[in-house]
Parts: structure tokens; sequence; C-alpha cells
């Protein structure tokens, strides 16, 4: 009876000891979350600096390309994207004329693909590398060679950031966090999100990517508008409020997430982060705006990529929903006809 006592004593203790350092640790993933949201670590500014830049087209595919995603433009000025119709990936130079074509069409078979997102992503060793949530694995393509590596996930994968020494950097959208693989592919950790309980709120963890030359990388949340810089060991080093807009998404955190949309003083889509691509040592932000529901996407934010201070905006010439550039080029899909066009910039976007 005894021992029986004793025994039923230590449970309690043990279970006493579980639910308070579930306690505790829910308590730091609240202030975790009220942190990401109400207080960023810095404040970029608060007045738009516009710059003037000068665009000179150069060419426009006048055909139908709604379907791309992930556009591309590397430094040799070709082109890339994913064709989510055909599920194919095209290369173009800066003419538009389809120079390449990587893929076998729709399927589960090797080079097929189901459903990409804005994950095809050249690397600077000519490999493309994609993500494939639906087949829940990811591709690399060696363009030179034209041989394929498939990789299965052991979670749904909707980007993929391709890292320095073969390593890679994995997006999972239904959890909200990031997984760091080896050239092995084999997994090295975790790397937490900034928002917690993945589960409520995995509508603000949806972003676009962008790499630098230094394998350091930037995740732009579409809905929270700010962005992180991660190293390629998935450190942080900043997360940045951008100088405008506030939040597209205004949560308070006695509010359930799952029932933003029933509440529109909550859930309130007004301006958006679309993309974000790097030029030289800058970022890029792509902006959505919604004025009385029609979206017009057509100015970028720019800051240095050292330490995410803002610089200046400029205006493109036209409304694009997805873009690449580079020093010397821009590639934009235009929003209301779905085709793509080149613009020469004309005067340095480097400088502002």
């Amino acid at each position: 009876m005894i021992a029986r006592q004793t025994l039923l004593f230590w449970l309690f203790i043990v279970s006493l000891q579980a639910f308070t350092t579930s306690c505790s640790k829910d308590r730091n993933l609240t202030d975790l979350q009220k942190a990401y949201i109400q207080q960023p670590i810095e404040q970029s500014g608060s007045d738009r600096i516009w710059k003037e830049v000068h665009f000179k087209r150069i060419s426009t595919a006048e055909s139908f390309f709604g379907n791309s995603t992930s556009l591309h433009l590397t430094p040799e000025h070709k082109i890339y994207f994913g064709d989510r119709g055909e599920k194919v990936i095209r290369k173009l130079d800066l003419e538009l004329n389809q120079v390449d074509q990587y893929g076998n069409g729709r399927g589960s078979g090797p080079g097929e693909f189901l459903r990409f997102y804005n994950s095809v992503i050249p690397d600077s060793d000519s490999n493309i590398w994609v993500a494939d949530e639906d087949n829940g694995r990811i591709t690399i393509i060696n363009t030179n060679t034209r041989e394929w590596e498939t990789i299965n996930t052991e979670r749904p994968v909707r980007h993929v950031i391709p890292l320095n020494d073969g390593k890679s950097a994995l997006d999972h959208p239904l959890l909200g966090l990031l997984t760091l693989y080896d050239a092995d592919h084999q997994k090295i950790r975790d790397v937490e999100p900034y928002l917690i309980s993945p589960e409520n709120w995995q509508i603000l963890m949806q972003g676009s990517f962008a790499v630098a030359e230094d394998h350091s990388f930037i995740k732009a949340h579409y809905f929270t508008n700010d962005f992180i810089r991660y190293s390629p060991d998935g450190n942080l080093i900043y997360f940045r409020r951008p100088i405008e807009p506030p939040p597209a998404i205004s949560i308070r955190l006695e509010d359930n997430p799952n029932d933003i949309r029933d509440k529109p003083e909550i859930f309130r889509i007004k301006n958006y982060t679309s993309a974000v691509r790097i030029a030289g040592n800058q970022i890029h932000l792509l902006l959505s705006r919604l004025p009385n529901g029609y979206r017009i996407q057509d100015s970028v934010d720019v800051y240095q990529i050292e330490n995410g201070d803002y610089i200046y905006s400029y205006r493109l010439p036209e409304a694009v929903s997805d873009f690449a550039l580079n020093d010397k080029y821009l590639v934009g899909l235009t929003e209301e006809t779905g085709f793509l066009t080149v613009w020469e910039i004309e005067n340095n976007i480097s400088k502002p």
C-alpha cells in the first residue's frame, strides 16, 4: 500500500513538472508572437523617398505567360521561370526567345511535376532547384549535363532555397518553419519561425524568398509586410518592418487567426508584399496595393542588404504580378495581359 502511494506521489510530481514546463513554454511562445506582431526589432522610417528610374522597353512576348511563376534573371541575362500550366521550366533570352526547356510535363514520374509555386531557383553552379509540393519532393536539374536529382521530402515543401556548398533550406507551408539540409540532403536542423502555433498562424508565414551572393537569404512575408535576413546557417541576421505599408493583417492576440476572414476589422488586405528580389547589394520589395478591390503592383521599396536600412522607392513602368532584375535589366509579368516584358534600366538603381 505504501509503495503504491509512493508511486502515485511521484507520478503526480512528474505530471506537475510537465504541466509547469508546458505552461512556461506556452507563455514564452505568446511573448514571441507579441514581439513579432506588435514590436519589430527596428523600424526603417516613416516617409518614402521617391527616385525617378527610367526604363526602356526591350521586348515583349505577346503570348500568354499568366501561368508563370518565380521569375529569375541570371548574371548572364538569362530568364528562368516555371510554367505552371505546362509544368515545365523555361529558359529565355532578353529578346524573350526560348533558349531551353526542362521537364517532362505533368505527372509524378522522372522529370515530371505536379505543382510548384514560387520555387524555381537557379543557383551559381548551373543548377535549377524546383520544389514540387504535391509530389512531396525537390528536383535539382543540372542545365549543363541535363541530369536530374530527385529528393523526397518528409513534409510538404513550397520553397527550396539553394545555399552554399550544396546545402539548402526548405520552407514548409503548413508548419511555418524552415529546415536546413546538408549537401547529402540530410537534415541539419529546423529553424523555428517567429510566429509559433503554426496550425493557427500559418497564413501569416507565407512569403517570398531571395538568395544573396554570400548565400544569406531573405524571406519577405506577404501579409505582415516585414522581412528577415538569415545567414546560410539559418541564424537570424536582422528582422525589419518595411517603411510602408503597415501590416496587411491586423491581429490581436486574443483573436483566433483561423477566424480572421470573417472579421473585416482584423483581416484587412489593403497593401501587401508580393515578391522580394536581390540586385547587387540591395533588396527590392514589390508592393501590391488594393484600392477599391483592384490590385496595383507598380512600386518597389529598396533596402540595403547589409543592414536592412531603407534607401528609396521607385515606380515600375507597368503593374506586374512578378518581376526579376539586376543592375541593367528588369523583367516583369504584366498584370493585365499576362505578357512578359523586358526593360533596360537606363539610370543606376544602385545609387539613391
